[in-house]
Parts: C-alpha cells; sequence; structure tokens
C-alpha cells in the first residue's frame, strides 16, 4: 500500500513520485520475467510437442508398413483366377467385390470409404453371415449406406472366393482380372487410388 503524506510540500510530491517509479519499475520488472517465463514453457511445450508427433508418425508409418506386409501375405491364399460373378456387367470399367459383416468392427470402419467409392466407381459388396435381408438392411439404414449388397448369408460367396478374414477387397480391371486384393482396413484415397490404377490395365 501507498502512503503518502497530505502535506502539499515539493518532499511528498516527491516521495510520491518516487513511490509510483519504483511500483511501475517493479511492475514492469514482474511483466517482462512473466514473458520470458511464459516464452519458455510455450517453447518447451511445442519442442514436447514435435517431438510426440514424430513419434506418432513413425509408428503409423510402421503400422502401415506391417499392415500391408499382413495383408499380402494373406491375400496369397485367395483366388486369383478370373472373376467368378458371371453374370456380372463391367462395361469396360473396373468393379471392386468387398466382403464384409455386420459384426465386424474394421469392416464398420472402413464403411464409408466404400461408401464414397460406390458413388464412382462399380462396387458390389458381400455381406457373410450377416443374417436376413432385412438385419442387412436395418445396418445399413442405421449405418446411412447406399451401396449394393449380396447377401452371402450361408458364405457361399466367401468359400468360392477363398476368404478367411473380413474386410477383404478385391478389383478387378475391365476384363474381370484381378490386379489388387487388400485384407483389412484400407482408407478412401487408398481405394480410389487403386480403382483408378486397375481403370488404366
Amino acid at each position: 500500500m501507498i502512503f503518502v503524506s497530505t502535506a502539499n510540500t515539493p518532499k511528498s510530491i516527491i516521495i510520491a513520485m518516487i513511490q509510483i517509479i519504483i511500483i511501475f519499475f517493479l511492475f514492469t520488472l514482474n511483466c517482462v520475467f512473466y514473458t520470458k517465463s511464459s516464452n519458455i514453457i510455450l517453447s518447451y511445450l511445442m519442442n514436447k510437442i514435435k517431438h510426440y508427433l514424430k513419434e506418432i508418425i513413425s509408428v503409423l508409418i510402421i503400422i502401415t508398413i506391417i499392415a500391408n506386409v499382413v495383408s499380402y501375405y494373406r491375400s496369397t491364399d485367395l483366388n486369383k483366377e478370373k472373376l467368378p460373378l458371371q453374370a456380372v456387367e463391367l462395361n469396360n470399367k473396373p468393379i471392386m467385390i468387398h466382403f464384409w459383416a455386420t459384426w465386424c468392427p474394421i469392416c464398420k470402419v472402413e464403411a464409408p470409404n466404400i461408401q464414397s467409392v460406390s458413388k464412382h466407381y462399380n462396387v458390389i459388396t458381400i455381406a457373410s453371415n450377416s443374417g436376413s435381408n432385412k438385419e442387412i438392411q436395418n445396418y445399413l439404414d442405421k449405418n446411412e449406406l447406399d451401396f449394393e449388397v449380396i447377401n452371402d448369408q450361408k458364405s457361399e460367396y466367401a468359400k468360392k472366393f477363398n476368404i478367411a478374414v473380413f474386410p477383404t477387397t478385391l478389383i478387378y480391371d475391365k476384363n474381370k482380372n484381378l490386379i489388387f486384393s487388400e485384407v483389412g482396413y484400407t482408407s478412401t484415397f487408398g481405394l480410389y487410388l487403386r480403382m483408378w490404377w486397375a481403370s488404366l490395365q
């Protein structure tokens, strides 16, 4: 607290001015110290965030590589013959055959990707062991999906294509030759890229 003499003298005015100057100096010094401390803390936090981001990106890259290796290994057991769905008309365009199930959590995560691709390319999805047509339709409605679905209630198509893991995505060119086979989750960009490449064949 500031105590200033009420006497109207030059001495009291000088003392008051000195007190004000000291307080202003201390306030300024405190602000400078606080700003420097904040900058140091902020810089430390930013460096930590950058470090952790690099670690996360490195882990994601490793996971992606491992996932692709596993996908390739699993895909070696898939049917490499021409598309066995003789009734399918491709109209000189590639087609994606996507095996999934309503009980498969990864399938649910990947479903929006399939939905997006189905708006621009030929896509047929095959729901294996997923119940009746009504149950599958309820699942589609609940998740706002409207891509074409074949109900493989007895897994007949899954056996025909040697499918053992869900989801599994097969991409054929316009001549019904298998170009890509993916086991597990695939991003929207990855699916579009594969369909684009298949369209060039």
